[in-house]
């Protein structure tokens, strides 16, 4: 299998591009404005994430975050513990031996592992279902390599 075209996107921006690039052939994204605060926040896990709102202080209405796992059975097994918790939550069919998604409705999101390489996807205005497939791409050709965080948010308005 090759590697994801996201080896060859160096930063945080040109991945993030790419990102909305897929999304924008699943789900409308005309409108919408970045407007996460940071490009990683979940501290100590090397993520990327990004959201998009109405405007910069808006709430988002579609987010993504991208990590990276080491273990591909282990991950799918805390997502199905953590999927237990949240009623509703139920696993997708997937035809490739290397995919797993989880989808929540209740949360409007899916969390998507494919190989080494987990996504989580939520939109607020979309049935989560129809996400699977925006994320395993996302996964499949953004993946989860090192980039140089380049991100600098807009100022919030006063």
């Amino acid at each position: 299998m090759s590697e994801p075209a996201g080896d060859e996107l160096p930063t945080y921006t040109a991945r993030v591009a790419a990102i909305l690039a897929i999304l924008s052939e699943h789900v409308i994204v005309d409108g919408l404005v970045q407007n996460n605060r940071l490009a990683n926040p979940i501290e100590p896990l090397a993520c990327l994430s990004a959201s998009w709102g109405t405007d910069v202080a808006a709430p988002p209405i579609l987010a993504v975050s991208i990590h990276a796992v080491d273990d591909f059975a282990a991950e799918v097994e805390e997502l199905r513990y953590g999927g237990d918790l949240t009623q509703g939550t139920y696993e997708a069919p997937r035809a490739e031996a290397d995919e797993f998604a989880l989808v929540q409705p209740q949360l409007s999101s899916v969390w998507v592992v494919v190989g080494q390489c987990e996504v989580y996807l939520a939109h607020r205005d979309h049935s989560p279902d129809q996400l699977i497939d925006a994320a395993v791409e996302i996964a499949r050709t953004v993946g989860c390599a090192p980039y140089a965080d380049n991100y600098e948010p807009r100022p919030e308005p006063r």
